[in-house]
């Protein structure tokens, strides 16, 4: 309530909305990472947790999907603008897509219009890459680790981040 008393009218209150279907491909377990898996399921006596993910890149090998798709959205309304992301999206997305904003506020949404997973920053892919192919959860974020629900391809931070600012642009003009 209290905000509600503090709110004053828009001069601007241009309203907007776009949109744009992306497909964005998904990583593949490779060779070393199949081996990986392959012992750890031999293995009796491995760990749980490296069990359960064994046996998920074992799956994304035998029954592949090459491809996450959704629709990703632009929401204007005055100067403010907000972006629908299809996932769980590391902040760094988020920040990059407000650095790249020609609006006054810009707000990042994730988990609309679809569900890609884990969205990892291009540097966690980075950092990542230091620890492969061990796949111990002391050792990296599982947000990176490729399993079913993570597997975007390092390169859908920046799709993601020139998609919205196609989608800004359209609205802004």
């Amino acid at each position: 309530m209290a905000a509600y008393e503090k709110a004053e009218p828009i001069e601007d209150a241009t309203i907007g909305v776009a949109g744009s279907y992306i497909q964005v491909p998904r990583r593949q377990p490779d060779v070393v990472t199949l081996q990986w898996a392959d012992k750890i399921l031999i293995d009796e006596k491995s760990a749980l947790h490296h069990r359960v993910v064994a046996r998920a890149l074992k799956e994304l090998h035998e029954r592949p999907i090459l491809y996450n798709e959704a629709w990703q959205q632009a929401i204007r309304i005055g100067d403010t603008v907000i972006v629908g992301l299809p996932g769980e999206i590391f902040c760094q997305v988020g920040l990059d897509i407000k650095e790249a904003s020609p609006f006054a506020h810009t707000m990042a949404a994730e988990l609309t219009n679809g569900n890609m997973g884990y969205v990892a920053s291009t540097i966690a892919h980075e950092n990542r890459k230091k620890v492969l192919p061990d796949y111990d959860l002391a050792e990296m974020s599982y947000e990176t680790r490729l399993s079913l629900y993570t597997n975007c391809v390092p390169e859908t931070h920046a799709q993601m981040v020139e998609t919205a600012r196609m989608l800004m642009k359209q609205l802004k003009r």
